[in-house]
């Protein structure tokens, strides 16, 4: 690799995420993810490390389980059999890489203490690669815990959702996923940070769209609860940008979103929403003026 900045997965086992599927962590996600991204990216090195349940083993992990059935999250279930929050270590990891001969890398991680646990060890970290992760009705509380309590990068500031329903409906994994990256990329050319929703409300609120995702920040408190109205908003302006180049894709063939305050806004909808009805032809932008809570405005060809 000689001084190449290499993309790199530091992933701890999960065997109920990773092999049997469990919808409850994001694990699995995460790896075929991450497995995805160095694909692309033409080479990168997965490490598995041996690391079930955040380093208290399996067996706890699934004592953990039952805990948080009776309703402890998963940093207070770790906590009430006696263990830390997160008792993981990464300096085996690094000695594997640093004896593939990689010195500089990119890390595919949201974790804050992965990056930290690296240091030290001859690696430089040039890049914090985010992974898309996809809330579900499972996973989405487990999610904002791992935001919350252990400061991982996820979205905690929400300024919209948007909606996009495909004219086509590309079936590969890697159409979708190439889509979702150019997503994810548009939104960081703004600054904003992205998340995938497959909640079945967000599915059921915008009639099956073929992709709905939340932009803001990985950092709670970044917007008042009224930036929306207020004109000449970079944040305003910043959504204006994307939603008029997601109008202009020739695969999209309506475009829905859902302004927030900041909060989750599948979190404080009202019984009846109204929906606006603009023809996709019309900027979105146009309308980014005057925009309201508790309101879809939808885009359509």
């Amino acid at each position: 690799f000689q001084d190449e900045a290499v993309m790199v997965r530091m992933h701890s086992e999960c065997l109920t995420g990773d092999a049997l599927g469990s919808l409850r962590c994001d694990c699995r996600m995460q790896l075929q993810t991450a497995l995805k991204m160095i694909e692309e990216a033409g080479k990168g090195v997965v490490v598995y490390l041996r690391q079930e349940g955040r380093g208290i083993g399996l067996i706890n992990k699934l004592k953990a389980y039952s805990l948080q059935d009776m309703g402890l999250d998963t940093v207070e279930a770790n906590e009430r059999l006696g263990f830390p929050a997160d008792l993981r270590d990464y300096g085996m990891g690094a000695q594997i890489l640093t004896d593939l001969g990689l010195h500089r890398i990119r890390l595919i991680t949201n974790n804050p203490r992965k990056i930290a646990g690296l240091k030290g060890y001859d690696l430089e970290i040039v890049d914090r690669v985010p992974l898309l992760i996809e809330a579900n009705d499972y996973n989405s509380y487990y999610l904002s815990t791992k935001a919350a309590k252990l400061g991982h990068m996820l979205l905690q500031t929400y300024l919209v959702t948007v909606a996009i329903h495909w004219q086509d409906n590309p079936e590969s994994v890697s159409d979708r996923y190439d889509r979702l990256e150019k997503l994810r990329f548009l939104a960081k050319s703004q600054d904003l940070s992205l998340q995938e929703d497959a909640r079945p409300l967000a599915i059921a609120l915008f009639d099956k769209p073929s992709l709905t995702v939340h932009l803001g920040f990985d950092q709670a408190g970044m917007a008042s609860v009224d930036w929306y109205q207020q004109d000449g908003h970079p944040y305003i302006q910043a959504i204006s940008q994307i939603l008029d180049h997601l109008a202009n894709l020739p695969y999209i063939e309506k475009l829905e979103f859902l302004v927030s305050p900041g909060t989750d806004p599948l979190s404080t909808l009202q019984v009846q929403l109204d929906r606006l009805s603009f023809n996709l032809n019309q900027k979105p932008s146009s309308i980014c003026h005057n925009l309201e809570t508790q309101k879809i405005y939808s885009f359509t060809r």
